[in-house]
């Protein structure tokens, strides 16, 4: 599977239950590299995807088959490294307040691509993709 993730410069995630940040172009981003394959959320991500192409499941990490994109923004993904084939990080280039982080070992991975885009509401993201 490939898991979608949103960070800051400290692979922060959340804070205080709630998104550092969003962005319309990496969600148009997201939805173009799933393209026909499914594309998992639980039910707090899926208020920013407007659309009915994905597969809302808040067990969808458990489920999610290798063909399939899952979209992380609070959920922890250590568990499931055996399953993952490839990792794409949005990052904001920004630090926010964080009290919840991505809790991924990249050691068996290795940057594949990394190209920088212009948001709707940052300047500069990164894309990194990350494969084994």
């Amino acid at each position: 599977m490939t898991v979608v993730v949103c960070v800051d410069d400290r692979l922060g995630m959340m804070f205080n239950n709630r998104r550092q940040s969003r962005d319309l172009v990496v969600v148009e981003k997201i939805k173009s590299m799933a393209g026909n394959n499914r594309l998992l959320m639980n039910e707090y991500s899926s208020k920013l995807f407007e659309c009915e192409d994905i597969v809302v499941d808040n067990a969808f990490l458990k489920k999610a088959m290798s063909s399939d994109y899952c979209f992380v923004e609070n959920e922890s993904i250590a568990e499931y490294v055996q399953k993952i084939e490839r990792v794409v990080l949005f990052k904001w280039n920004k630090v926010y307040p964080s009290d919840f982080k991505l809790d991924f070992d990249f050691s068996i991975f290795s940057l594949k691509d990394s190209f920088d885009f212009e948001g709707n509401s940052h300047e500069r993201i990164t894309c990194e993709v990350w494969e084994r």
